[in-house]
């Protein structure tokens, strides 16, 4: 039996998560990410099924068949297809109202204003070694005063980021000009996205882990689900509450209540 698509319906079990007129303000909301692979891809995904319908998306690569241990949007149909087409195609699956605009050049100074016109948040989803376009991005973010979210899995754990118009900038935290090398840059991203090393309890050296499960203590497991929902829960905070202080309100209960869920199925 054939079924038509009903915004209401497709996303009405978000209801009780949030309000009925916060489902409808995230209906007419854009969001930029830039990098449609491993992190932007999953983001897309979670993000649509959010009930955000407007996307701008960036990524010049295409799928290859080292992509299927990870990415959103590999498949055997997917070889060789530009990622932001095949991406654009599942959020169409999924809503088919969506509005998205692709770039498949990726990002740069000729079309960054472009890629960031009429958005409301942009979610930083580049490879870590692309620091050139992630500074780029940054800097017109601030200028156009659009905020910005980093969702950056560091091995079993992942760093949450969010550079708010009016508040501390990008540069002033990483500090990139001060840098004499790419090497230094990389450096000092990785350290601004783990400053304490907090997450060098979950990085898992051993190539075999998988086969070695039973060491591994499962709340470090559980974290990996954490990364995707903390996003989504950022991500409304700052487009519907526009309460920072509400929003990480919001994400600790909701990390803490899945912790106690997952530590109780343990």
């Amino acid at each position: 039996m054939e079924v038509g698509f009903n915004y209401k319906a497709a996303f009405s079990r978000n209801i009780g998560w949030v309000t009925e007129h916060e489902q409808e303000t995230l209906s007419s909301k854009r969001v930029a990410i830039a990098g449609a692979g491993g992190v932007g891809g999953e983001h897309l995904v979670t993000l649509s099924r959010l009930g955000i319908q407007k996307f701008n998306i960036s990524d010049f690569d295409e799928f290859e068949i080292h992509n299927f241990n990870r990415q959103a949007g590999a498949f055997m149909s997917a070889i060789g297809r530009a990622k932001c087409e095949v991406m654009a195609e599942v959020v169409k699956d999924i809503n088919p109202n969506a509005d998205v605009i692709r770039f498949d050049d990726g990002i740069n100074a000729s079309n960054v204003d472009e890629f960031l016109k009429d958005v409301d948040i942009y979610v930083d989803s580049l490879d870590f070694f692309a620091i050139d376009a992630r500074i780029l991005l940054f800097k017109k973010c601030e200028e156009k005063n659009i905020p910005v979210v980093t969702a950056a899995p560091i091995g079993m754990g992942c760093a949450f980021l969010c550079f708010i118009p009016g508040q501390m900038s990008f540069e002033k935290y990483f500090r990139f000009n001060d840098c004499k090398s790419d090497t230094e840059r990389y450096a000092k991203f990785m350290v601004g996205l783990a400053p304490a090393l907090g997450a060098a309890s979950n990085l898992i050296l051993n190539p075999f882990w998988g086969l070695m499960s039973d060491r591994l203590d499962r709340r470090k497991l559980m974290i990996i689900s954490q990364s995707v929902m903390g996003l989504a829960i950022l991500v409304l905070g700052i487009l519907v509450i526009n309460d920072m202080v509400q929003v990480w309100h919001v994400l600790i209960l909701s990390v803490i209540q899945r912790m106690g869920m997952s530590l109780q199925r343990t």
